[in-house]
C-alpha cells in the first residue's frame, strides 16, 4: 500500500493507468529507452512484477461491482442511505466494512458497515479554471482561453490517497518507481504547478484470512 499527499490542485483525475504512464515515462527519462522496455517486457508475462490498484481516499476501497450496480445492498433509511448513496455513486466502501462482509449479503454488509461507523470519504472538490494560452514556440498570447477542471483535495491526512499494489516488488523498489513516476508532476499542467503528488510511504499489507 503506497499512500500518496496532493501537494496541489488536480488539472488531470489520478488513475492507475495513468500513474503507470508516468512510471514508465520516469524509467524512460532515468534509465534510458532499454530500461522500459525491459520493464514492459517483464510486465507482459505471466507474473506482472507490478499490478496498480485505482487510487482511493485512506481507509477506503474500491467498491465491488454487485454493489456499485445495486444488486445487492444493506436496508438501510435517512442519512445512512443517503451514505450508501454516496459509496455507490463515488464506487467506494469503507475497506475495514468490505474486509469484513466478506459474503457480500445485506444483512453483513449492513452489519459491517454499522460496526465500521459509516465514515465518509474525504473527497476532492472540484473547480473550473480559465487560462489564457501561449503559444509553445515563442511563449506569446495566443486569441484564447483554456478551461481547466481541477480538482483539490482537502490538506489532511483525512485527505490523503492510498494506492493498493500487487507486486513481486520489495517496498523500496515500489518506492523507487513511483518517486521516478511522480517527479515532474502527474498530468496535465504540471510544468506550471498543477499535478505535484508527494509519495508519503509504502508498505507491505497483511490482509486478514476470511474463513
Amino acid at each position: 500500500r503506497a499512500v500518496l499527499a496532493m501537494r496541489s490542485p488536480l488539472a488531470t483525475p489520478l488513475t492507475a493507468e495513468r500513474l503507470f504512464g508516468h512510471i514508465c515515462w520516469g524509467l524512460t527519462w532515468h534509465g534510458g529507452p532499454t530500461a522500459v522496455s525491459d520493464f514492459l517486457a517483464r510486465m507482459s508475462g505471466r507474473n506482472p512484477p507490478l499490478v496498480l490498484g485505482e487510487p482511493v481516499p485512506v481507509h477506503f476501497a474500491p467498491m465491488p461491482v454487485p454493489l456499485q450496480d445495486g444488486f445487492i445492498g444493506p436496508d438501510v433509511t435517512g442519512k445512512r442511505q443517503n451514505l450508501w448513496n454516496l459509496y455507490r455513486r463515488c464506487g467506494l466502501m469503507p475497506r475495514a466494512a468490505l474486509l469484513r462482509a466478506a459474503d457480500l449479503t445485506p444483512a453483513t454488509i449492513r452489519e459491517a458497515l454499522d460496526a465500521a461507523g459509516w465514515p465518509r470519504p474525504m473527497l476532492p472538490a472540484r473547480r473550473s479554471r480559465v487560462r489564457a494560452v501561449a503559444s509553445r514556440l515563442s511563449g506569446a498570447p495566443l486569441d484564447r482561453t483554456d478551461y481547466l477542471a481541477a480538482e483539490w483535495w482537502p490538506d489532511s491526512d483525512d485527505g490523503q490517497v492510498e494506492l493498493l499494489i500487487a507486486a513481486d516488488l520489495d517496498a523500496a523498489d515500489i518506492e523507487r518507481l513511483l518517486t521516478l513516476g511522480l517527479a515532474d508532476g502527474v498530468g496535465r499542467a504540471a510544468s506550471v504547478g498543477y499535478g505535484q503528488v508527494e509519495l508519503m510511504s509504502v508498505e507491505p499489507v497483511n490482509w486478514p484470512q476470511v474463513s
